[in-house]
């Protein structure tokens, strides 16, 4: 007697391959993540035509709008957009310049920003190469911790401009903080990663002086990486202007007070 199975069709399974790039190359060591430059040379010389099996890009970190952009049109003149697709969450937008309080473009690690509730805020790590935080070197396959630590100060801030800021439109304010407790639980990696923040406790009573407790959580991979709590204060600008000033008076008179004169 012969037993029968009943026939399972074959599943085309998609590779998913992450794009980092070039200041995160030597994560480019690791399976199923290339840099930008390298996987588009690759594309170009054919290796992925006729594959049986998809390919999914995911974007890591420091690859470009622009450079997305060529990969697309590479695949599109190669006629291989079916063979390699480009993920649909690779889209995002960088959080406003003035949202996290930063002149250049390149030292925003926010994007996506998004309000979840009345205390709860979201966003993804996006970080470029040319951030002012990497210039003098990049040590193993992580991100420096530094970046995280940054990341976690722009997202204090974001949450105040999105969520609260608007409550006094005639107010301008001048954000102080006052402490910080970080756990580092894993590395950073140049990796899609996420950042959400919930507010613990705003006082709010005194327009011109905002106290904000908050909770910031960085999420890679399935787990956390990093989690911060933060003490800052909103001041209206009247207010703590007139304090740094006279503070900074206070510190050159004692300073030359100490025989030491002012440069």
């Amino acid at each position: 007697m012969t037993s029968t199975t009943d026939s399972v069709p074959a599943q085309t399974e998609a590779h998913t391959i992450v794009l980092v790039g070039e200041r995160f190359q030597t994560s480019a060591a690791l399976p199923g993540v290339r840099t930008v430059s390298e996987f588009a040379a690759t594309v170009a010389a054919g290796e992925y035509r006729g594959t049986t099996h998809p390919v999914e890009i995911v974007r890591g970190q420091d690859v470009s709008d622009d450079a997305l952009d060529d990969l697309r049109a590479t695949l599109a003149r190669l006629g291989m957009t079916d063979h390699v697709r480009i993920s649909d969450d690779v889209e995002s937008r960088a959080a406003d310049r003035d949202v996290v309080h930063k002149h250049n473009p390149e030292n925003v690690l926010l994007a996506d920003l998004r309000q979840l509730g009345p205390q709860t805020f979201t966003a993804r790590l996006r970080v470029d190469g040319r951030n002012e935080l990497l210039q003098d070197h990049q040590t193993g396959l992580h991100v420096q911790g530094m970046v995280g630590v940054e990341a976690a100060r722009q997202m204090f801030l974001a949450l105040f401009e999105v969520g609260y800021r608007h409550h006094w439109p005639s107010n301008k304010y001048f954000v102080v903080w006052n402490s910080m407790e970080i756990d580092f639980e894993n590395f950073l990696f140049p990796l899609p990663a996420s950042i959400t923040a919930t507010v613990l406790n705003a006082d709010l009573h005194d327009p011109s002086k905002l106290d904000f407790h908050v909770r910031i959580e960085m999420q890679q991979s399935g787990r956390r990486v990093s989690c911060a709590t933060i003490n800052f204060t909103a001041f209206e600008w009247d207010r703590i202007g007139a304090v740094e000033q006279r503070r900074a008076a206070a510190a050159v008179t004692n300073l030359n007070g100490t025989g030491r004169s002012a440069t």
